[in-house]
């Protein structure tokens, strides 16, 4: 015999104690495991960044005027939540900072972009500061991805609020927060 030969031989005699001690079952069983943490958060998307409220006509003055912005802002959360809003502070002329609009003279009223039985929305006069931030939004379950409408809104707010200012712009920053109970 050669060498060859007799090195097969050797290997599969050698193989042959392991394979023949092999043992299936019908089943076989693990255990898989899915991690879920709590997750939250809003985004105002484009639509619902900058919202402007023109006064051009006389009319704008004694009636008030609106703004509405579609699909202005999402919110995601893995459990119920609440949105609120809050100013940074009161409207401030551009030009000459000691020129200000009352805030509360503006209401922001949400809409759901899509149906959702589980959420509340209350239409809110804009607070100035965090200390002061109001509820705007309640959802009693979580959302994968829940579009709201914004409409803000100075009608029935005083006209004297209005009058009697410098012209231009007026300004503040209006912040949304979302919190899980």
């Amino acid at each position: 015999m050669t060498t060859k030969i007799r090195m097969f031989i050797l290997a599969v005699v050698l193989c042959l104690p392991f394979v023949s001690k092999a043992q299936f079952t019908p089943t076989a069983s693990t255990t898989l495991t899915v991690n879920l943490s709590a997750l939250s958060g809003i985004e105002l998307n484009a639509a619902g960044l900058n919202p402007t409220l023109n006064y051009l006509a006389s009319s704008d003055y004694t009636n008030g005027v609106t703004v509405s912005q579609t699909a202005a802002l999402s919110a995601f959360s893995t459990s119920p939540y609440s949105i609120t809003i809050h100013a940074s502070g009161q409207l401030v002329n551009t030009t000459n900072s000691s020129n200000t609009i009352p805030v509360g003279d503006v209401t922001v009223t949400p809409s759901l972009a899509a149906s959702n039985s589980a959420i509340t929305i209350t239409p809110q006069a804009i607070p100035v500061s965090a200390g002061s931030a109001l509820k705007l939004i309640a959802s009693t379950a979580g959302t994968i991805l829940q579009n709201f409408n914004l409409a803000y809104s100075t009608v029935g707010a005083p006209t004297t609020d209005f009058i009697n200012k410098l012209t231009g712009a007026y300004t503040t920053t209006i912040v949304y927060a979302i919190t899980n109970p």
